[in-house]
């Protein structure tokens, strides 16, 4: 995976939250890590029809990273119990991002520090210049400017990928996929058809492909 950028982190962060979050005495909790994508959506690929295959190898030249989340959950015995709460701590966030996608701020369920599955950290990946600091122009450099460079508008697929131990993650392996470095993840649905508006995009942000060097091919 070759995302090349560096972090920038827009919500709550770990050392913050840290000092705000509480558990009751004897209570055991366990964090998940989290990563929004969104996928180019092939032809065969479409909402409510076909399969994605998610893996970064195989997937096609469309694929990219938009952010990236720590979740943290709680609970009194059972760890896989913890790591579920925080895998649902991030799937609801996530989801939650993705209608206020235009927004630079986070949605109440990113910033929530008390309860037993909270969202310890929020980050946006990669720096984009030209472009707003928001979960929509992240995905929109992507998606015009990389996935596909002609149409006016582009589908795609945004999902969120859920790693770390049983919880984070299902027991039964056969439901889980494995990315790059091997780690197990699990896929939920955020928007299975994404649809983006590129024309306006391209002339205002997307740079022009370079020109051959004499005497290049």
């Amino acid at each position: 995976m070759t995302i090349g950028f560096r972090q920038m982190t827009i919500g709550a962060l770990a050392t913050t939250l840290a000092c705000l979050w509480a558990t009751e005495a004897g209570a055991k909790s366990r964090t998940c890590e989290g990563q929004l994508w969104v996928f180019e959506r092939l032809e065969g690929n479409t909402a409510g029809g076909g399969t994605l295959n998610t893996d970064p190898q195989r997937i096609s030249r469309g694929i990219g990273l938009i952010a990236t989340f720590e979740g943290r959950g709680t609970c009194k015995r059972d760890a896989d119990g913890c790591r579920q709460r925080a895998a649902d701590a991030i799937i609801e966030c996530a989801r939650d991002m993705w209608p206020a996608r235009s927004s630079v701020g986070l949605p109440a369920s990113c910033t929530n520090t008390s309860g037993n599955s909270i969202v310890t950290r929020v980050t946006l990946e990669g720096i984009f210049p030209g472009f707003q600091n928001t979960v929509l122009d992240h995905s929109r450099s992507f998606v015009c400017c990389s996935f596909n460079k002609s149409a006016a508008e582009v589908p795609a697929i945004v999902r969120i990928g859920i790693i770390g131990g049983t919880g984070c993650v299902s027991r039964d392996r056969a439901k889980n996929e494995v990315d790059i470095l091997g780690k197990a993840v699990s896929w939920h649905a955020i928007d299975e058809g994404a649809k983006f508006q590129c024309t306006k995009v391209r002339q205002d942000h997307c740079k022009p492909p370079r020109a051959p060097l004499p005497g290049g091919d």
